[in-house]
């Protein structure tokens, strides 16, 4: 259930986002906190906005949320100018989505010369792997999960006001650092993932990300959307196990309803 005791970290992330919040206090068991999510959903359908669950505690996260809108303030811990945020917000809706085919096509090439200097081939020209053969997929969110306590971390609902999905980082804007894609490149990729799968960016922290899918990846797109994936977070294969190439991704993404990305 919702707990109304946040912290002040908790309490500075929902000014910030400006928009209406509620705060979930960790939980062994993440039904209720999905219930809500669930609920939430089915209200943003009707009112026009999209909830995301986002990490509540998260000092990096609120560190790059501030830094992304240059919005940091000398004060009391946790303080920024809250119209210097939204100043951000409306510049980034303003400057429209990005060509998704120039986004992935661009970091696409980053990869593929990283794995040209180490001597890697991952089978991206080659076939797609037999579904049959992978574990079974866990359908389920994994980024707010804090696996040492075994519960789900402090998280809020925040209800982002759009229903345009692809347009919630222009209020979490968390990226843009190491390999993690800014703002607008996040945009371009979820739109595009959007249209074509129903995907909806619904969790994040600093440096986890996890998509819903409504619609299932066709055959004729596994291997395109390995590429994308690859391209957008290369920890889907260099995470991975050793012997996990495109061909697995593939298959895996056509039965997958969650996708979970995470950088360094």
């Amino acid at each position: 259930m919702a707990n109304k005791e946040n912290s002040a970290l908790a309490q500075a992330l929902t000014r910030y986002l400006d928009c209406p919040c509620t705060y979930y206090a960790p939980m062994r068991d993440d039904d209720p906190l999905m219930e809500a999510f669930r609920e939430a959903q089915q209200r943003g359908k009707e009112q026009g906005f999209t909830p995301v669950i986002v990490a509540a505690d998260d000092d990096v996260l609120m560190e790059a949320l501030v830094c992304a809108t240059d919005s940091a303030v000398e004060g009391e811990d946790y303080a920024f100018d809250i119209e210097a945020v939204r100043a951000f917000r409306r510049g980034v809706l303003s400057d429209g989505i990005a060509d998704s085919d120039e986004v992935f096509g661009r970091m696409f090439a980053v990869r593929e010369a990283e794995c040209e200097a180490d001597g890697e081939d991952y089978g991206f020209d080659g076939c797609i792997a037999d579904s049959a053969e992978l574990p079974e997929i866990e359908d389920r969110f994994f980024g707010y999960w804090d696996y040492a306590s075994k519960k789900t971390m402090p998280v809020i609902i925040a209800e982002i006001p759009t229903d345009k999905p692809w347009e919630i980082f222009a209020w979490l804007p968390f990226g843009g650092w190491n390999e993690c894609p800014d703002a607008a490149d996040m945009m371009a990729v979820s739109k595009s993932w959007y249209d074509r799968y129903g995907a909806v960016p619904s969790v994040i922290t600093h440096d986890v990300l996890d998509y819903e899918l409504s619609r299932s990846v066709p055959v004729t797109d596994a291997m395109r959307l390995a590429r994308e994936q690859f391209g957008f977070c290369p920890d889907v294969i260099y995470s991975a196990e050793e012997d996990f190439t495109a061909g697995t991704l593939a298959a895996s993404l056509m039965k997958a309803r969650f996708w979970t990305f995470w950088w360094d």
